[in-house]
């Protein structure tokens, strides 16, 4: 594989896993949960009951070209809403609800299909000029 594919391949694949981390906030957005004991700029530890904690794709460049991706949670790892009615609230009816921000996710979800359509075009055209060296060779 040429180095212009590879680097597409990275890039579509991380371009993939934004649009998951995107999915899975958006789906998660109204998942709350108990306060945790850890303040909001700790991670929550992810189990059953507690509040959901957003995703985010950090990438870094790898030496060879292309991108690494991976996902980790991001901070604040929640606030604080008011909802008396949950069986888990406090005794001053609070509880914790993710930190996602419908609007800016969105923009994410924007840029997550632009990068992979851009991936996708350099990949199409290293695919089409090897195909044409090929037939210029055969």
């Amino acid at each position: 594989m040429d180095s212009a594919t590879r680097i597409a391949v990275s890039g579509l694949g991380a371009a993939g896993l934004w649009l998951d981390a995107v999915a899975s906030n958006i789906v998660n957005m109204r998942t709350s949960g108990p306060l945790p004991m850890t303040p909001t700029s700790q991670n929550v530890p992810q189990q059953p009951g507690q509040v959901y904690q957003a995703r985010q794709v950090a990438q870094t460049a790898n030496p060879d070209g292309g991108v690494f991706a991976s996902l980790r949670t991001s901070l604040p790892s929640y606030r604080t809403a008011f909802d008396p009615g949950a069986p888990y609230a406090n005794e001053y009816g609070m509880v914790a609800e993710p930190d996602v921000d419908i609007a800016n996710e969105f923009v994410k979800l924007l840029q997550a299909r632009a990068a992979f359509g851009a991936n996708l075009a350099v990949f199409r055209a290293a695919d089409k000029a090897a195909k044409s060296l090929f037939d210029l060779v055969v």
